[in-house]
């Protein structure tokens, strides 16, 4: 079990901190539309806003989003649309 968790440990280090690159690399690229690539609300804006709430919900201490504000700024916006709303659930971890 003691390696179980030393791995486990491990990965969400690692992982937590190519999320960050990642994130920090994607919003380096982010214009000053509204949403990702443009006007319109597309596949990229509902893709990030999802991982985002599950990153959160799931995974907490992998990431803060109060390191990248524009970003929880964008996210922040797609979750307060209706649609959004609508369909949200909350995470339930596996018993």
């Amino acid at each position: 079990m003691r390696n179980c968790r030393q791995w486990q440990s491990g990965w969400k280090l690692l992982i937590g901190q190519h999320v960050q690159v990642a994130w920090q690399y994607a919003w380096n690229g982010f214009s000053s539309t509204p949403y990702w690539f443009g006007d319109r609300i597309g596949h990229a804006d509902i893709a990030v806003a999802a991982v985002l709430r599950f990153i959160g919900e799931a995974h907490p201490e992998l990431v803060s989003l109060t390191d990248f504000p524009a970003l929880q700024a964008h996210a922040a916006r797609m979750e307060a649309l209706p649609v959004f709303r609508e369909i949200s659930q909350p995470f339930i971890a596996p018993a």
